[in-house]
């Protein structure tokens, strides 16, 4: 039985996550909410977005508000430091970068209580490789700022540190867009975006968009899911996936020619690192896959079938 990783959830050809930063602009969010919601309707995709959180910038009606957001699931938590005040890199002292990424992921997890935060964003001002380095004793991920090239390749990506780019304010047409996911496709790579806000405004330009121009944008990234090219995971759903995907090996015991145990083992922390990775099964009619006592038929495609196992558990995988 012929089988591999694949690079991305459900055999797509590259990923894509919106990020955005702050965590305190109400207005904003809902207006993403509802082109969320639209674009689940029209293709039966739901997309879905991180919000990164300054603890200083938060008040009751806001945290009310994320409450309610990331229980509706449209949303998930990363940690946008303590006040905003100071950059990752070598000239701030490491204490000090080691206390805001510590202090901001407790105080965050205290506020959402249940909610596990695993992620980072740089927030303004500079930040370097090495000066981010601090971060890997709190969290898997972080999105560092505008950086070149402006995606990752999920093969030798340090998570700690994965690129990202600003979106135009407002595109004329949908060419330039159209062009990034194309790139992504081609290098099967991951794409992430920094965003502030989405606005009517047009003086909100820092790091921000129309809300037309966002609503396109999703609309086309939302066609392209469900097609199967694309695959538009959160931030921290990416940095679990490609978590695993980087350190996950695969094991395969061979009980016929059709029948074989398949295990991917990890040293990862079995609480969070959960997340279901997409195998690749040469099969030209479909696989059944039983996992934790449940049985799933899937159907192959060009005769590969993309199949969701869960990391460390054993799964039994017979040709159909």
């Amino acid at each position: 039985m012929e089988i591999k990783k694949s690079k991305f959830r459900y055999g797509a050809k590259a990923a894509f996550s919106f990020v955005f930063d702050d965590g305190c602009y109400k207005e904003s969010t809902e207006k993403v909410i509802k082109i969320f919601e639209d674009n689940e309707k029209k293709y039966g995709v739901r997309l879905k977005a991180t919000s990164a959180h300054t603890v200083n910038f938060l008040n009751e009606d806001l945290i009310s508000f994320w409450k309610d957001t990331f229980k509706a699931g449209w949303f998930d938590l990363a940690s946008h430091s303590m006040d905003h005040s100071f950059a990752y890199n070598e000239g701030v002292d490491i204490e000090r970068r080691r206390k805001d990424a510590k202090d901001s992921k407790e105080a965050l997890e205290k506020i959402y209580e249940g909610m596990e935060v695993i992620s980072y964003v740089n927030p303004g001002g500079t930040n370097t490789v090495e000066g981010c380095q601090v971060l890997k004793e709190f969290y898997y991920g972080n999105r560092s700022n505008c950086e070149e090239p402006p995606y990752n390749d999920v093969d030798t990506v340090d998570l700690i540190y994965a690129h990202a780019f600003v979106p135009n304010f407002k595109y004329k047409d949908l060419a330039p867009y159209k062009e990034y996911i194309d790139t992504l496709m081609e290098k099967n790579v991951w794409g992430v975006q920094i965003n502030h806000w989405i606005s009517e405004k047009e003086q909100d330009v820092f790091h921000a968009q129309t809300v037309p121009s966002f609503a396109v944008q999703c609309d086309y990234l939302a066609s392209l899911s469900k097609e199967g090219k694309i695959w538009v995971p959160s931030f921290n759903e990416a940095v679990k996936y490609i978590k695993e995907y980087q350190d996950s090996q695969l094991v395969i015991t061979e009980k016929s020619a059709t029948e074989s145990d398949i295990i991917l083992k990890n040293d990862l922390d079995d609480k969070i690192f959960t997340y279901p990775l997409t195998l690749e099964i040469k099969a030209e009619n479909g696989v059944t896959v039983t996992q934790n006592g449940k049985e799933k038929v899937y159907s192959s495609k060009d005769g590969i079938a993309y199949v969701d196992v869960v990391p460390n558990v054993t799964a039994k995988l017979v040709l159909k």
